[in-house]
């Protein structure tokens, strides 16, 4: 099962995946913290085989969850990378910065069957 997590400005959002397909979405208010109520309902969950994270709401919430999902599941978080150019496609954004916080609307774009080009480890290339 993989654990997929959207960081947004405002809302953190969850959901397993599994052979079954994407479980029920669930989220929280983040205050730019962890909410206990999230914390309890991690602590339910079956352990992870991966975590999946796509993070725009801070560098600092980021590396909170990823230290959450070390101590609950010893696992490393890999978060979304955007990059200027993959397969062909390249950013049209002014400002490559805005671009980057922008990750939500390239993760959810089209991908080909084979998702095997370099990435930084630790990363998932969006």
């Amino acid at each position: 099962m993989n654990l997929l997590i959207d960081i947004g400005n405002t809302n953190l959002h969850w959901a397993r995946q599994d052979a079954a397909g994407l479980g029920p979405m669930t989220g929280v208010r983040h205050g730019r913290g962890l909410p206990l109520d999230l914390l309890a309902a991690w602590e339910t969950l079956e352990p992870p085989r991966r975590v999946l994270v796509g993070n725009v709401g801070g560098a600092d919430l980021g590396q909170t969850v990823a230290r959450v999902v070390r101590a609950y599941w010893g696992l490393e978080a890999q978060f979304a990378v955007t990059r200027r150019d993959c397969l062909g496609l390249r950013v049209a954004y002014a400002h490559w910065g805005a671009a980057r916080r922008r990750r939500s609307s390239w993760m959810s774009a089209p991908r080909p069957p084979s998702t095997s080009w370099p990435r930084p480890a630790g990363t998932w290339a969006a």
